[in-house]
C-alpha cells in the first residue's frame, strides 16, 4: 500500500488510516504492523492496491499484519447508546459504569451457575442419607369423596 494519510478515528481519536479491501468495502486500520494483526496488503492483477482480512490458517502473518481499529476501538460514536447484546435494548448507564455488559434479567448463565442450579447441594440428599425413613414430604389433598 502507499502511504496512506493518518487521519484520527472519529470515535476515540487515535490515529488511523482508511483502506480498501479485496471485497471494496472500507477499513480503519491502525498504523505499523504486529503480530495480531490480520490485514494485509495486496495487489490485484490489474495494479490496484487492496487490502486482503487473513482468517484462520493464514494466521498469523510473518513478520505481521495491520490492526482492524475495529477491533480495538474503545468508544462508541456520540449519541449511539450502549446496547445490551441479549434483548437490543438501551443499557442503562449506572450498569454500563460498572462495566457490566448484560442488563440484570438478561445475563445468561455461565455452565458453572447452571450445574449449580440443577446439581443437588448435598450429596447425602441424592444417596437417600438426608432424611430419616418415614419423613418423606406429603401432599395432603383432603378427603377423597
Amino acid at each position: 500500500m502507499s502511504a496512506p494519510d493518518v487521519v484520527p478515528c472519529p470515535a476515540c481519536s487515535a490515529p488511523t488510516f482508511i483502506v480498501m479491501s479485496e471485497g471494496g468495502n472500507r477499513l480503519r486500520l491502525e498504523p505499523g504492523r504486529r503480530p495480531s494483526g490480520t490485514v494485509l496488503p495486496v495487489t490485484l492483477p490489474d495494479g490496484t492496491e487492496r487490502a486482503r482480512v487473513l482468517g484462520g490458517g493464514d494466521l498469523p502473518a510473518e513478520g505481521g499484519a495491520f490492526v482492524d481499529h475495529r477491533k480495538t476501538c474503545g468508544r462508541q460514536k456520540a449519541g449511539r447508546p450502549v446496547r445490551c447484546p441479549a434483548c437490543r435494548r438501551p443499557m442503562d448507564p449506572w450498569l454500563v459504569e460498572r462495566g457490566e455488559a448484560y442488563h440484570v434479567g438478561c445475563k445468561p448463565f455461565t455452565a458453572r451457575e447452571m450445574r449449580a442450579v440443577t446439581e443437588p447441594s448435598s450429596p447425602a440428599v441424592v444417596a437417600g442419607e438426608g432424611r430419616p425413613a418415614g419423613d418423606e414430604p406429603t401432599l395432603d389433598l383432603g378427603e377423597a369423596p
